[in-house]
């Protein structure tokens, strides 16, 4: 996006990182909330509960 001048907003990375936690994809769930930081957004609630919710369940998947 950023290569064709296109500046994603709040609600474009909540839609990408939801779709990448929910497929499993942590590099790219990480990748992706560096990318909001790196553009100025900071997380909604929304953002936040996904990530934790993806973290609870990683870990829980180490614990068995």
């Amino acid at each position: 996006m950023n290569e064709k001048g296109i500046i994603p907003d709040v609600v474009t990375f909540t839609s990408l990182i939801s779709a990448a936690c929910k497929s499993g994809k942590w590099e790219e769930t990480v990748r992706l909330f560096r990318n909001l930081i790196d553009c100025g957004a900071l997380p909604n609630n929304n953002i936040q509960f996904c990530v934790g919710s993806f973290m609870q369940r990683w870990e829980d998947s180490r614990d068995t």
